[in-house]
């Protein structure tokens, strides 16, 4: 998948995003279905579509899991602790009853967003 720009390109304000919302080039979404994932798929618009009947809307049985993601002086990207954050997901998916997420998934959801976002990271 190739980037939309170098890393820093997106032209942001880095000394001041603060914590307010900010647009992405997407976010990686698997399907659940008939007992299996789907595949990874970017999806570039920033809303979530879910049915009205949803069990995350009406009784919270869902799990959300974010991370960090580092440009390194020798031009590479860094993930921190994604071992953590992959394991802390799937205790959470095991408590609301939600299936596990493999490792190979979590890892991969995360090259396809870096790549796709990789120009909105800080020079």
């Amino acid at each position: 998948m190739a980037s939309i720009g170098p890393v820093g390109s997106a032209n942001l304000d880095w000394l001041n995003l603060g914590f307010q919302v900010h647009e992405t080039d997407g976010h990686v979404e698997y399907v659940w279905k008939d007992g299996s994932w789907g595949p990874a798929c970017l999806i570039k618009e920033p809303y979530v579509q879910m049915h009205v009947n949803c069990v995350a809307l009406h009784y919270g049985q869902c799990v959300w899991e974010g991370l960090k993601a580092f440009h390194c002086k020798d031009g590479s990207v860094r993930i921190f602790n994604d071992k953590e954050n992959y394991l802390r997901l799937n205790r959470g998916a095991a408590k609301m009853l939600l299936p596990e997420v493999p490792l190979d998934m979590f890892r991969n959801a995360l090259d396809v967003a870096l790549r796709a976002n990789i120009s909105r990271m800080p020079p």
